[in-house]
């Protein structure tokens, strides 16, 4: 019990010196979960402090909603994990990005792993961040004409160890 009221200044000061700094360029979203459409209903006292709540699909287009308002963040990088997401998640999701995309910030999509989902998640514009040793399978879903892109420029035979 006597580290909660230091744990409480530690959270007041950081974030008094956070609001005072410059906000980063690009906002990193960790998408490593399957995402639930509305919040969870709150948690009993207790619990509150075991763990962190799960990020829902309306609270992400919150967030992308203040980015887009914000002038001075460029953009979003979405890291996508390979996670099994329904595809009405996804279609939830590419709509947000496609809402922020269209008001003048950039979305770079970076998987170390691409699925279906990693696949139909950004728009047919979307910039791609493609390492060079990562895995890449085709379940049945066209990919996008960007993805295409990004892989033209990975496999070109300058690229291309001996």
């Amino acid at each position: 019990m006597i580290v909660y009221p230091f744990r409480y200044l530690w959270w007041l000061v950081s974030s008094v010196r956070r609001s005072i700094g410059r906000p980063p360029e690009f906002v990193v979203f960790v998408l490593e979960e399957n995402l639930p459409a509305l919040p969870d209903p709150p948690r009993p006292f207790w619990q509150r402090f075991a763990g962190r709540p799960r990020l829902s699909v309306k609270e992400l287009g919150e967030r992308f909603d203040a980015i887009a308002r914000d002038s001075r963040v460029k953009g979003v990088v979405l890291h996508l994990r390979p996670v099994g997401m329904p595809m009405a998640t996804l279609q939830d999701l590419r709509e947000l990005v496609a809402k922020l995309r269209k008001s003048g910030k950039r979305v770079v999509a970076w998987a170390p792993f691409y699925n279906t989902g990693a696949y139909y998640l950004p728009e047919k514009d979307a910039t791609f961040a493609i390492m060079v040793n990562s895995d890449i399978a085709i379940d049945g879903v066209n990919p996008v004409p960007a993805l295409f892109k990004a892989l033209a420029k990975v496999v070109t035979p300058e690229n291309v160890p001996e």
